[in-house]
């Protein structure tokens, strides 16, 4: 991933609130990295993270937003 994913991430997520602001990397329908995570979702990803999943049970149950990138990158950690 290069610093042009994390860019549009970045972009992404200026509209919102910073404390509210829940969005990653799609790549092709599938969630990624980078992901933009605000305060108010800092326990709950926290608490949720388990082993090579991390927080992503926390992120899908939170309805996290999936920001287009299969353009820029391949998306090799996306789930699967």
């Amino acid at each position: 991933m290069g610093s042009d994913v994390v860019r549009r991430i970045v972009t992404a997520g200026r509209s919102s609130d910073p404390t509210q602001v829940l969005l990653r990397a799609g790549f092709h329908g599938s969630g990624g990295h980078p992901v933009l995570l605000g305060r108010a979702h800092w326990a709950g990803a926290l608490a949720a993270a388990q082993g090579d999943r991390g927080a992503n049970a926390y992120l899908t149950a939170a309805g996290c937003m999936l920001v287009p990138c299969e353009d820029l990158a391949e998306g090799n950690d996306r789930d699967s």
